[in-house]
């Protein structure tokens, strides 16, 4: 399940979705569909048994490949080649070639509206003149579920294949006042940062954690250390608190944890 999504992350939302324990199929492969009673059925395979799903309604979330896609536009015949990915491949300019700007899925994962929304800003002041680039470091993943997920920088297992001995901090929303009075207190939020306090990643499972993954991403593409964060007043109660307490965490000086 969501294996786009850190092993922490999937474990904490299986743990907390307890609507969706029993009906979540994993390893399962869907076959067809049959209408009966004004309803909808799933008919699935696992494991060689017949698993028959019923709902009001079935949503195809598949995913989808670029090739088929790509091969309509004829790039070919404009000089433009996708690569193995599937892909058409671009400088920091969203460039392709000298006149083609090419942004979005094209330019391959993540396929997310923001990063094309910013890619076509920078097209756009390229096209015009200015001296634009699109940053692909930093850019926030987020799930809508309940609580939220969201994610930015590196992971604490890929951080630490990269700089071995890495910091980790970590505060649950169980000890957050504003997540309390909500009675919204699932979840937590988690800081990386590397052996000197230099911010790395950002993981949330939290209400609101789609608005507040903003501020962890602007600390990163800042380049913010640990003590930026935590030496910044944070109003209270607010669940953006409990970045800073994360933060406080990974230097042992959480008093709230």
């Amino acid at each position: 399940m969501l294996e786009m999504f850190p092993e922490e992350i999937v474990s904490e939302i299986q743990e907390t979705l307890d609507c969706y324990s029993d009906e979540i199929y994993t390893s399962t492969r869907a076959e067809e569909i049959e209408y009966r009673d004004g309803k909808t059925v799933l008919i699935a395979e696992r494991e060689s048994e017949k698993v028959e799903i019923k709902g009001d309604y079935i949503l195809v979330a598949a995913g989808r490949t670029s090739e088929p896609v790509l091969d309509n536009l004829k790039l070919e015949n404009a000089g433009l080649e996708y690569n193995e990915n599937g892909f058409i491949e671009t400088d920091s300019q969203m460039k392709a070639s000298e006149n083609i700007f090419v942004i979005g899925d094209a330019t391959g994962n993540p396929m997310l509206a923001h990063k094309a929304y910013m890619q076509g800003k920078v097209a756009g002041e390229v096209a015009s003149g200015e001296n634009s680039g699109f940053d692909s470091q930093f850019i926030p993943k987020v799930m809508y579920t309940d609580p939220e997920v969201a994610i930015v920088g590196l992971s604490e297992e890929k951080a630490r294949e990269e700089f071995n001995e890495v910091l980790v901090g970590k505060f649950s929303m169980s000890h957050s006042g504003r997540a309390l009075t909500t009675h919204e207190s699932k979840g937590f939020v988690k800081v990386i940062a590397s052996n000197d306090e230099k911010l790395l990643g950002v993981q949330m499972v939290a209400p609101r954690a789609s608005d507040m993954v903003a501020e962890a991403t602007l600390a990163l593409e800042m380049q913010a250390y640990l003590d930026d964060v935590i030496g910044t007043v944070h109003a209270h109660p607010t669940f953006p608190e409990a970045f800073q307490e994360a933060c406080e965490d990974a230097k042992d000086l959480s008093v709230h944890n």
